[in-house]
């Protein structure tokens, strides 16, 4: 780096001062108070934002600023080809830090990014900064005054092995991140268990030659088809046996009814001749009117028989048959109904095994890893809601199913019950009227014998009994009709049917149709979740193969870098490169403590630091020198590091003969004379503040103060 010019502007006891630094040697000299220090301090300030007094930024506003006033630093410098300035401002506190590069209009803007960006210019850490090339004057110690670690990782980035440390922290993240597969299921007892279930497969395969549930449900339907026509035969023959009773009753009763209705003619006639003065059908009334006693009481009989069918009637009006349900079929639906709720529950317990708050890694069921069963899983859910609908719906149907074969069995039942009352009141009805009244006595004939009056009264009587007894014989002609063609149907669906259908032959064969259709679903379920089985162990034994071979190869890996990790500790490779660097300054350290007339002379020591060899033959480390010896061989130092570390090009240090005796001072000037004569040769720069006047011709340059 070479410095090339310093603008301060009212900073610390600066109002205004520029300073042009040329090649070469600069001292820069003054009273005391003069502010020199402050021109480093504004320098490293500019370098890395270190303000050079305690405090906050304010006290580095010089006092006599006026209230419309700026304050801050310009510092232009250059390095390896590249011309910077970068300028920091305390006042007014709102403008922000900016870096021009090679005269760039825009520059860059912000602390941050333009100490990263000097430093990148620079190639140089800002501690080793601080440490070796701009030295303030509490710090001349450096290096020999830090902790052993501290010195270390100093050395480190002054001997470039801190890069070593990058290394090793990044290793480390690398290996710590590593994840070693943990196989705990054994191979052998994977590939045992697939044998099984290999086998087990063949012999439900072996079971099942031959045969399937369509084969089987198609000869099963034909079963049942035969067994509701024998179903259908049996009905009819009952049919057809009730009808053949009840029209030989209804034929027995007609003929009673017509008797009957032929007597009721009579006597009306004889009535309506006894009302015209017959004599003879006087006598015979007399035998009517008793007759017409028990026909007032039956008449009760009948009114109440009426209101009864009546009522019969007008509930069976009121029944309606319930309709079939959409989708209604005869056959039992639990079959389907438990293999739909199986084909759902094993989808949906799959699919609950995985989920995501238990965090799973592998299957709990066949132990294939969750990575392998992703597809499986998304497949399973997506089938779910199908499964679902449809097991709700064979639910759904056979509940329906259930239902309305109740009402229709609770319908006909009522319908039944309804019809046989009915039918046992008409039965008394018919008989009420049918059946000849019992024979009177001769003296009850006498006692029933009224006047002429009562004759005339009781022809409406029998004429209405005329008329119920036509009526009722009308109605039980038609239904002797309807019987007899009810005859006619169920003798001729009878001959539709086949005479060889034989309805125990196709029970047994629907029984034993059933027992084989469970059977072979079974089977089938069982080969299909015993395949499924196989598949995913096949998978789980072929990852449980790769995850052995991973974890092994990774085994290998992570030793192979713990090993190099172990090789770029601090304190193994970059600590041996650190000692070898600074045995190498050596040399150039005792030739300067030689041009200071120092008494002892150091050599490198294992734990980073020197041991000083003094000619009287004592040995001892070099942080229990005096206080002016550790100045001196810290100076000497810093001079040895920069001939042998010439990068930066570039030393500044503050007040370096402030802790020297007279005798060290006197010869200080013989340390100046070959760093003048390397700063020459090399393009090196380096400032100096003194206030040491006697050794101003010594130097290139001179800035007053």
């Amino acid at each position: 780096m070479r410095a090339e010019r310093i603008i301060l502007r009212n900073f610390c006891q600066h109002q205004f001062r520029e300073i042009v630094f040329g090649p070469g040697m600069t001292a820069i000299v003054g009273p005391i108070g003069s502010g020199k220090s402050n021109i480093l301090g504004a320098m490293k300030y500019a370098l890395t934002g270190k303000h050079p007094n305690k405090g906050t930024k304010e006290d580095n506003i010089c006092q006599w600023i006026g209230p419309t006033e700026t304050s801050g630093v310009d510092f232009t410098f250059s390095h390896a080809g590249t011309r910077a300035t970068v300028k920091r401002h305390l006042l007014p506190t709102t403008a922000q830090t900016t870096l021009s590069i090679d005269g760039v209009t825009q520059p860059i803007r912000g602390d941050t990014k333009v100490n990263e960006k000097i430093m990148e210019i620079l190639g140089i850490d800002a501690e080793i900064l601080n440490d070796v090339a701009i030295v303030d004057q509490g710090d001349i110690f450096g290096f020999m005054d830090k902790t052993p670690a501290k010195r270390s990782a100093a050395f480190a980035k002054l001997f470039r092995t801190d890069v070593a440390e990058e290394v090793w922290q990044a290793l480390g993240k690398h290996v710590g991140g590593l994840s070693i597969p943990t196989v705990a299921v054994d191979v052998d007892s994977v590939e045992r268990a697939l044998g099984e279930e290999r086998t087990q497969l063949e012999q439900a395969q072996t079971a099942l030659a031959g045969r399937s549930t369509q084969n089987i449900l198609a000869r099963l339907t034909k079963a049942r088809e035969i067994k509701e026509v024998a179903r259908r035969r049996d009905t009819l023959l009952t049919t057809i046996s009730q009808c053949q009773a009840r029209i030989a009753e209804l034929e027995t009763g007609n003929e009673k009814l017509r008797k009957a209705l032929e007597d009721t003619q009579t006597n009306i006639k004889t009535l309506e001749d006894a009302a015209a003065g017959s004599k003879d059908a006087a006598k015979e009334a007399s035998a009517s009117l008793v007759l017409l006693d028990r026909y007032t009481r039956d008449q009760q009989v009948l009114e109440g028989y009426r209101e009864d069918i009546a009522r019969y009637d007008k509930e069976l009006a009121a029944l309606t048959e319930p309709t079939e349900p959409e989708g209604y079929s005869n056959l039992n639906l639990s079959q389907d109904l438990q293999l739909a709720y199986d084909a759902w529950r094993e989808k949906q317990l799959f699919v609950d095994s995985f989920d995501p708050k238990k965090n799973l890694v592998e299957c709990p069921m066949c132990h294939t890893p969750t990575r392998n069963l992703a597809s499986g899983l998304e497949a399973a859910r997506l089938a779910l809601p199908d499964l679902k609908s449809k097991h709700e719906a064979i639910k759904a149907q056979k509940n329906a199913n259930e239902a309305h074969d109740r009402e229709l069995y609770q319908w006909q039942r009522e319908v039944m019950r309804l019809n046989d009352l009915k039918k046992v009141v008409e039965d008394q009805m018919a008989k009420l009227l049918t059946d000849p009244p019992p024979a009177e006595s001769e003296d009850e004939l006498r006692a029933t014998v009224k006047q002429h009056d009562d004759y005339v009264a009781a022809i409406p009587h029998y004429t209405k009994l005329e008329g119920e007894q036509s009526g009722m014989l009308s109605k039980m002609e038609g239904e002797l009709t309807w019987q007899r063609d009810a005859l006619e149907n169920a003798q001729t669906d009878l001959a539709a049917i086949p005479a060889d259908t034989l309805p125990s032959a196709a029970e047994d064969d629907e029984l034993a149709l059933t027992n084989e259709f469970n059977t072979v679903q079974r089977l089938e379920h069982e080969t299909m979740q015993i395949s499924a089985s196989i598949l995913r162990q096949e998978a789980f034994l072929e990852t449980t193969r790769e995850a052995q071979q991973e974890a092994r190869s990774l085994r290998g890996w992570t030793n192979k870098v713990v090993a190099m990790r172990d090789l770029l500790h601090r304190d193994a490779a970059p600590r041996f490169v650190a000692q070898r660097n600074l045995m190498r300054t050596e040399a150039g350290v005792n030739e300067n403590l030689g041009r200071f007339d120092s008494n002892f002379r150091v050599s490198a020591d294992q734990g980073l630091t020197f041991r000083a060899n003094f000619t009287d033959g004592r040995d001892q480390p070099a942080d229990r020198l005096s206080f002016g010896q550790k100045v001196v061989l810290a100076l000497s130092f810093r001079l040895a590091v920069n001939f042998m570390y010439g990068d930066l090009g570039f030393l500044a240090l503050d007040e370096p003969t402030a802790y020297m005796d007279t005798a060290t001072l006197e010869n200080f000037s013989e340390v100046l004379t070959p760093l003048r004569a390397y700063t020459a040769s090399r393009g090196f720069q380096c400032l100096i503040i003194t206030h040491e006047t006697a050794l101003a011709h010594m130097f290139d340059a001179v800035e007053s103060l």
